[in-house]
This record gives C-alpha cells, sequence and structure tokens, in this order.
C-alpha cells in the first residue's frame, strides 16, 4: 500500500477499532479483573522507532507483557519498527561501509503514516559514532532529536517518550580491527560511554517541554552494572558491549515503566478478619484451619518475564516487590506481626511477606516470590506467543517496507482473534491461596 493508499486508513480506522473493542469487550466478562490507573494500557497505539536496540525487540516484548498480563481486555497495540544500524542525527563513521542509514528519512512512512498515540524513541548509541567525547557529533545528534521532537508535533502524536541510549561497555568490547584508522563500531572508543552520558545528560534538560518525557536508562544501567560488578566483576549486560542482553532488555523495560508514574499493585484488597467480610476486591475467606486466616485471591499473572534472565539482577531491581506487589489491608486483627503465605496449584507455601498489625488494623504489602513466580507454566506460554507472534508481525512489517506492499493486516496488528483470546485467557486472572500466620514473639 503506497502513502496515499495509506492516508484511507484513517478514514477506517474508527471502525476497525470500533470493531475491536467490540470483540474485546464480548470478551471482556471472563477476563475481568480490578484493572489499576496507568498512563498506557487501554486503546493505546504505542510505537517504538530506534536503532538496532529497538530492532531487537526485547525490552518492547518485556513492556507489552506487562501491559497485556495488567489490561488483558484492553487494546492496545505495541508496535515495534526499529532498525539496525541507524541515527537519528544523520551521521555515520567514515569506515562505515554502507552510510549509516538515517531514521529521518523514513518517519512518513514508519511513524506518521501509523498514527501512535506514542512515539517511544531510543537512539544514541549508534549518533556518537563510537568516538571520544570530544570528537563526538553532540550537536548533530542535537538537531536529529530537536527535528524528531518538531515532526512528531507536526504529526500531531499526543505524546512522545525520548530514552537515553543504554551503556556501552568498554569491558565487553574486543580492540576490533587492527587497521582501523578512526574511531568506529568496528574500533571504539575506551571511554565512548562518556559519549553517551552527554547525550544522556543533554536530553534530559527537554524535560520540562509539553507532551514530552524523557527517561534515563543511561544512568539507572551503569548503576546496576555497578551494584552487580561489586560481587562479580564479570558480571555484564551487554556481551558485545552494545546489545543489551535479556538482563539488560528487562532492566530498560522496568525502567520505562517505573519513569512513566507509579506502578500500580497487581492486585489489592480489604478485609475484615472478625466479622469475615470483603470489603473490596476477589478475595473470599475459607475454613482457615491451623492458619489464623486463609483466603482464595483471584488476581492477575505476575510480570511474565523472560526465562534467560539473570535471577540475582532481579532481585537487586525488586521486581517482584514493584510489579508484582499485592496490596491487602485487614481490619479486626489483634496486633502483632504476621506473615502471609501464598499458595497455587501443587506449589509448597511461600512466603508473600510479612506485616503489623497496630490499633486492630494492618496495611500489608506483599509480593510473590521472584525466584519461584506463581503461575510460571502460564507465564513461560505466554512469553513464547508473545514473542512468536511479535516476531512474525516484525518480519511482515520489514518484508513490506521492502516492496511498498503494506496491507491494513499489517497497519493495525492486533487483528487475530484466536491469538488474542489465547494471550488473553494465559494473562486472565487466577485463583490462589493465601494463607495469614501469627509470628511467634
Amino acid at each position: 500500500m503506497m502513502f496515499s493508499q495509506l492516508r484511507l486508513y484513517s478514514i477506517s480506522r474508527t471502525f476497525a477499532i470500533t470493531a475491536c473493542l467490540f470483540f474485546l469487550g464480548c470478551l471482556a466478562p471472563a477476563f475481568a479483573i480490578d484493572e489499576p490507573e496507568f498512563p498506557w494500557g487501554r486503546n493505546s497505539r504505542i510505537l517504538f522507532f530506534g536503532d538496532s536496540i529497538t530492532q531487537a525487540g526485547g525490552y518492547i516484548n518485556d513492556v507489552e507483557a506487562f501491559l497485556f498480563t495488567r489490561f488483558p481486555a484492553g487494546n492496545e497495540t505495541v508496535i515495534n519498527h526499529g532498525i539496525s544500524s541507524e541515527t537519528i542525527s544523520g551521521t555515520s563513521e567514515p569506515d562505515h561501509d554502507p552510510r549509516r542509514p538515517d531514521a529521518q528519512e523514513r518517519f512518513e512512512r514508519d511513524v506518521e503514516n501509523w498514527e501512535p498515540d506514542v512515539l517511544v524513541a531510543c537512539f544514541g548509541m549508534n549518533d556518537g559514532n563510537y568516538l571520544p567525547p570530544e570528537l563526538a557529533p553532540m550537536a548533530a545528534y542535537q538537531a536529529g532529536v530537536n527535528k524528531l521532537i518538531e515532526r512528531t508535533k507536526r504529526a500531531g502524536i499526543p505524546q512522545i517518550v525520548l530514552l537515553t541510549p543504554p551503556p556501552f561497555d568498554p569491558y565487553r568490547r574486543q580492540s576490533g580491527d587492527a587497521n582501523a584508522t578512526h574511531y568506529g563500531y568496528k574500533f571504539a572508543a575506551i571511554n565512548y560511554d562518556d559519549t553517551l552520558a552527554g547525550f544522556a545528560a543533554w536530553l534530559k534538560t527537554l524535560q520540562s517541554l509539553p507532551n514530552l518525557r524523557v527517561i534515563d536508562l543511561h544512568t539507572k544501567l551503569n548503576e546496576h552494572l555497578k551494584a552487580r560488578r561489586q560481587e562479580r566483576v564479570s558480571f555484564y549486560l551487554a556481551g558485545d558491549a552494545v546489545h543489551p542482553n535479556s538482563t539488560g532488555h528487562l532492566l530498560m523495560a522496568a525502567n520505562l515503566l517505573k519513569g512513566l508514574g507509579p506502578i500500580p499493585p497487581l492486585a489489592s484488597a480489604e478485609i475484615d478478619a472478625k466479622s469475615r467480610e470483603v470489603k473490596s476486591g476477589r478475595i473470599q475467606f475459607q475454613s482457615p484451619g491451623e492458619a489464623l486466616l486463609r483466603l482464595t485471591w483471584t488476581t492477575g499473572l505476575p510480570w511474565p518475564l523472560p526465562a534467560d534472565v539473570d535471577q540475582d539482577s532481579v532481585k537487586l531491581e525488586s521486581i517482584g516487590a514493584t510489579f508484582n506487589r499485592l496490596d491487602l489491608t485487614i481490619d479486626g486483627l489483634d496486633d502483632g506481626q504476621y506473615e502471609a503465605f501464598g499458595q497455587a496449584g501443587d506449589q509448597a507455601e511461600q512466603s508473600l511477606g510479612t506485616f503489623q498489625s497496630s490499633a486492630g488494623k494492618a496495611h500489608a504489602q506483599l509480593s510473590f516470590p521472584e525466584s519461584a513466580p506463581f503461575f510460571a507454566t502460564e507465564a513461560a506460554t505466554f512469553r513464547t506467543k508473545l514473542e512468536a507472534r511479535n516476531q512474525a508481525r516484525y518480519s511482515a512489517w520489514r518484508a513490506a517496507i521492502q516492496t511498498a506492499d503494506f496491507t491494513d493486516d499489517l497497519h493495525l496488528p492486533a487483528n487475530d482473534p484466536k491469538l488474542t483470546r489465547e494471550l488473553q485467557e494465559l494473562a486472565t486472572a487466577r485463583p490462589w491461596e493465601l494463607i495469614i500466620k501469627r509470628r511467634q514473639p
């Protein structure tokens, strides 16, 4: 489909979204959960624009997995339009053959014509041309980013999110081309991360612009690297110094989501222990047995993470407590210390946290365990299906832009009712047992 045909899409967009919402609305009763407030996640089209780090898609899959499991009846559409080797500044190393492509040249085709509600842009890793700070094309990078912001505004895109580039790791970079005469990807400056730090610092000065948010991944990932290397100096997030591994992508996603605003709890509830009244939440009292309280709590699927992420990094970043938090208020509870345990299926009881009751009231902030998450099988199946679907979409889009043969299916990719239902069924709220025990003094 050529540009003129793509424009025709906007005429039918309302009908397409209405039809999709009707379909999802029909499913809603089976999958409804107490959905929290969050800036994204309901009827948003979020388009990611960037270089090879974005093309790899790991952090995009992580973001979508969070949104999908929190808002299974929603109509969010997450689109990956990253292409490797690009810059936003139009610069390139002298020995880069062919010259690095300029992402600005495809803005109309790959961003504007898709009419996103949110544009997430992650550029910078290639824009410094792997030069030391004193030689890096800072002015060209600034001009490229400013041009992107202006074009986004003219296109009527409601919001733009700029991500600072993840770190360059000199410990993981081999010397490269022994015959190199210029700094570049084949022979990067040892202090190239200082160049990226300069880009990040400048990007943060744009934070006050309207409808724009800057999220500093560069600083956060470097802080994580520093902390992990205190106990294992060989730890890394990018095996080739440039491209993040699964753990690096997860950290990108986690910091992106946290940068949008406070992460709401996975579920919340309020009960009265004495009257056995459920004041709010999808929770039911059961026969306590030897426990003080035993309840069945129906909550959404915890954030489905990639199978190969570093578990020590997950714990260091408190992924469970931040993204899988459970807020429980209990009235009518004697003063003292308590511990909550969870049990799902044939799993053994696992501690979800401790809390204190005072003046007959307790506010417990619990979380699913990070090392042995609940519903791990469902989460793994969900990730497999989501990643396969997204890879198929991306491959179809790349093939289409080579031939200019666009279709409505590519333009609005949330259009497979069977697969949508399968993902929704995996993401739907599930019951498990919550056991409250009093801790001995």
